[in-house]
């Protein structure tokens, strides 16, 4: 056999072991009895192959089992998973945008960069995709500080995602102030005063009131 050919017969055998390990990986993450351990080995297993689209595919396809093990392998691969991720974001299935959203959310701050593409999907049709974006915009942080407007919108226009929308903004306020926080005296409070004048101004009635008690408590924590 000539080296050529050795050379061509180690590539395909190399293939064909990486398709297996490939297959059992995602057989694992995905079977109703496999421990959380096994999940987790799998999709560790995964991560290395930067199997990013099996992954996407298993949180879309999985249960809870496989929902809470898959965004390990997201964060694992960090910023690469980026493009997969908004790209799923606009596939025709609910549960690949869903999974693409956990995705994003899952990079924490690494996901800034699809912000607006989740600002989008707070106003998906469906809401198993709307509660992943509010998820995930909560998990960026202070990165996705534009991101609190529409965060009131869906509380107030969507009463069933109230609590994730107010437990995203919560995180969000939260790491913005622990920036503030690392600032300068001076910085500190420029950076605190402007933007809470902005939303008492944006969001108080004529009548000097803020609406209802929902929509005063959303401005309070969007404030705090």
């Amino acid at each position: 056999m000539s080296n050529k050919a050795l050379i061509v017969l180690l590539l395909l055998t190399a293939a064909t072991l990486a398709d297996d390990k490939r297959t059992n990986a995602i057989s694992t993450l995905t079977s109703p009895s496999a421990e959380l351990h096994r999940r987790l080995a799998a999709v560790d297993e995964l991560t290395e192959m930067q199997a990013t689209a099996e992954l996407l595919r298993a949180w879309a396809d999985g249960g809870e089992a496989v929902r809470i093990a898959v965004p390990v392998g997201f964060h694992a691969i960090g910023v690469r998973a980026l493009g997969p991720g908004l790209t799923a974001l606009g596939d025709e299935d609910e549960r690949v945008r869903a999974a693409g959203a956990a995705l994003l959310g899952a990079l924490g701050r690494a996901g800034r960069l699809g912000v607006n593409r989740l600002l989008i999907a707070l106003n998906d049709e469906s809401a198993l995709v709307r509660r992943q974006a509010a998820l995930a915009l909560g998990n960026i942080g202070a990165a996705a500080e534009n991101a609190v407007s529409g965060l009131i919108a869906l509380a107030i226009d969507r009463p069933a995602e109230a609590s994730i929308a107010m437990q995203a903004m919560t995180r969000i306020t939260l790491d913005v102030q622990l920036n503030v926080a690392r600032k300068p005296l001076p910085e500190r409070i420029r950076d605190s005063i402007r933007p809470a004048e902005s939303w008492l101004l944006r969001m108080q009635k004529p009548d000097g009131s803020w609406g209802d008690l929902r929509t005063t408590a959303l401005v309070l924590i969007a404030l705090c």
